[in-house]
């Protein structure tokens, strides 16, 4: 009688524990182009393409932005266009509040970031390394970071909207 009693938490508290583990999300990049080395979009939303890298930045898919002619609800689209994939970070060279609002309820991270797609994609790998505690909070100021070989910054946003 006591095996069964002692059994019955630790089956509870190892499904509990598989259950509340966070499933590591693939990396979206706003591109204006399908390779490698195509300019991150300025936009997120109306992009032409977005190139999908696995969690440690290789790429494994390439798409046309079914949603970069709507006119209206671009953002809420290409955001349950990219969580139907998978994609747990969006990088861009901008977000919109309408975007940023969907995908902080989808639980995706915006990376805004000016280079090569590539170099964009490496950027995200590391930022989704680090703690979601230590990446900046909303009314904060934001984390800049520069990529290597290139010119501009890119920044991350958390914008946490519970707080509204």
């Amino acid at each position: 009688m006591k095996k069964k009693a002692l059994f019955i938490p630790v089956v509870i508290c190892l499904a509990a524990g598989i259950a509340g583990a966070e499933e590591k999300g693939k990396i979206a990049v706003a591109a204006g182009g399908k390779d490698l080395t195509s300019t991150v979009s300025d936009v997120a939303a109306r992009s032409p393409c977005f190139l999908i890298f696995d969690e440690n930045g290789r790429l494994i898919e390439s798409v046309e932005n079914p949603h970069s002619k709507r006119a209206v609800n671009a953002a809420d689209s290409v955001v349950a266009f990219l969580a139907e994939k998978k994609v747990k970070m969006i990088v861009a060279g901008d977000f919109g509040r309408k975007m940023i609002r969907k995908m902080e309820s989808k639980g995706m991270w915006p990376l805004e970031f000016e280079g090569a797609a590539n170099v964009g994609a490496q950027k995200a790998v590391e930022v989704s390394k680090q703690p979601p505690e230590s990446r900046a909070r909303a009314g904060s100021c934001s984390v800049t970071l520069t990529a290597p070989g290139t010119t501009g910054p890119c920044i991350l946003f958390e914008y946490v909207f519970s707080l509204l």
